[in-house]
């Protein structure tokens, strides 16, 4: 028998022995070896051999012989002896390894979670006390998910930030999920900043920064998908959703109030209904907030009522303007004619849906629905039903004929906001709210209770 043959055999002997021999300590100093390694079915003699004499080399300073071993420290020592083994690590490489994982204990590792790391040990690239504050932060993000957990822990892994940097940037981590901030977001940010930063002190600065920065993204993402359910309940009212829009970003920009945003959309909406250059008033809107500071609703509300009044002013004035350079005298038509051409004009559009602002055959209001006739006949007309009101011969009520229009009131004040034409035998034609364009009794109580009075524009 060669010396090689007989030096195995008094191994495998001694292991036998010490194994048979301390059934009271096979959890203690070096006996956990010997049971362990006979446990592995896989490894040879050879391998079993080769690993003790590895790991007496390593481990011979710093574990004591009587050393009480915990049931979660041998399973994260047979799982590092088993992978190291499987990548074809040498016993020497295992051992160390061995000899990290134990001496990391010390420095409080958490046991079960340095199992995540038992590759990156049998590389030997980390230290005891490193693998320790991996340990630590490892759990400490455990509420992150692995999607965010593990990209963090590689990247602390593979280079050697200190160790108060990664703390504080796990702890902006940590922050940022506490405060539902998008966590994609906030990795890459923590990751950049370790990289570019090495001072603890202005790192933290930095991140602080960040976070706060994040946060008021967030808000202002909130406030955007908020908001833009507020314009959408504007959108079948208002003649241009892009401008909308437009108006609605910069809302989220500049931080309005909920009430100022409803508020400003009612006045442009008002403006738009009016037939108002509503771009022009909302450029003359801005241009009045540009230059305040810190508005109150009440302040913001009171800037769109006084340049919503200047705009309606200017366009009154315009109007009257043009009537004047106009022949102010009725149109004058056959009877006979008109009657019939009139009638036949206002069955086309019998049926009609109501659309507020609408303006054809798809969807028509009141006002839209006189102008439109009334264009058909050679005669023009402003857009909406006070403007109509205003221009026009006065009638008394019981001199009306076909054609004379007829206006109505539904508000406090009295004020026109509904018109219809006059057929004449007590019927007149107009765009219902509830019905579309038909044809109703003019002498109901209803209709008479809110009669203000009646216009002709031409003469027969």
């Amino acid at each position: 028998m060669g010396k090689r043959a007989l030096y195995l055999v008094l191994v495998t002997f001694f292991v036998t022995f010490f194994i048979n021999q301390s059934t009271a300590q096979t959890e203690r100093g070096w006996i956990l070896f010997h049971k362990m390694l006979k446990q592995m079915d896989d490894l040879t003699i050879q391998d079993r051999v080769d690993v003790i004499l590895a790991l007496n080399d390593s481990l011979d300073d710093v574990l004591p012989v009587d050393y009480e071993w915990q049931s979660d420290e041998i399973d994260g020592i047979r799982s590092l002896i088993a992978t190291g083994f499987s990548f074809d690590y040498p016993p020497e490489k295992i051992a160390a390894a061995c000899k990290i994982l134990f001496q990391s204990y010390k420095f409080g590792a958490i046991k079960r979670e340095a199992l995540n790391f038992l590759e990156v040990i049998l590389s030997g690239e980390l230290t005891a006390r490193r693998l320790a504050t991996l340990t630590r932060i490892s759990a400490k993000l455990a509420g992150l998910g692995d999607d965010f957990r593990i990209p963090f822990l590689r990247e602390i892994t593979a280079n050697d930030y200190p160790e108060e940097n990664i703390a504080a940037a796990s702890d902006f981590l940590l922050n940022a999920q506490n405060k539902h901030i998008s966590l994609d977001r906030a990795l890459v940010v923590a990751i950049v900043n370790l990289k570019q930063i090495s001072d603890s002190r202005a790192l933290k600065s930095e991140l602080s920064a960040a976070l706060n920065d994040l946060l008021r993204q967030r808000a202002k993402q909130d406030r955007l998908i908020r908001y833009t359910a507020i314009a959408g309940n504007f959108y079948n009212r208002f003649p241009s959703k892009d401008f909308l829009n437009d108006v609605t970003i910069e809302a989220v920009d500049k931080n309005w109030s909920k009430e100022s945003f409803i508020h400003l959309l009612t006045t442009l909406e008002k403006a738009a209904k009016e037939q108002l250059d509503y771009e022009s008033l909302y450029a003359k809107i801005l241009q009045r907030i540009g230059s305040e500071h810190l508005l109150s609703d009440k302040e913001f509300k009171k800037i769109c009522d006084n340049e919503f009044q200047i705009q309606k002013k200017k366009s009154i004035h315009r109007q009257q303007a043009n009537a004047n350079r106009q022949n102010v005298e009725p149109a004058h038509l056959n009877e006979s004619e008109f009657s019939k051409k009139l009638r036949k004009i206002v069955d086309e559009y019998l049926g009609t849906p109501y659309l507020w602002g609408g303006n054809s055959k798809w969807g028509i209001d009141c006002s839209g629905f006189t102008q439109r006739v009334f264009s058909r006949l050679g005669i023009s007309l402003p857009r909406v039903s006070h403007q109509q009101y205003r221009s026009g011969k006065k009638i008394p009520q019981d001199q009306l004929r076909p054609g004379d229009l007829v206006f109505f009131s539904n508000n406090y004040y009295n004020e026109v906001d509904h018109v219809g034409i006059y057929l004449g035998n007590g019927k007149f034609c107009h765009a219902s709210c509830s019905k579309g364009v038909t044809i109703s009794n003019f002498n109901k109580h209803y209709y008479q209770v809110h009669y203000v009075g009646a216009k002709r524009y031409f003469e027969l």
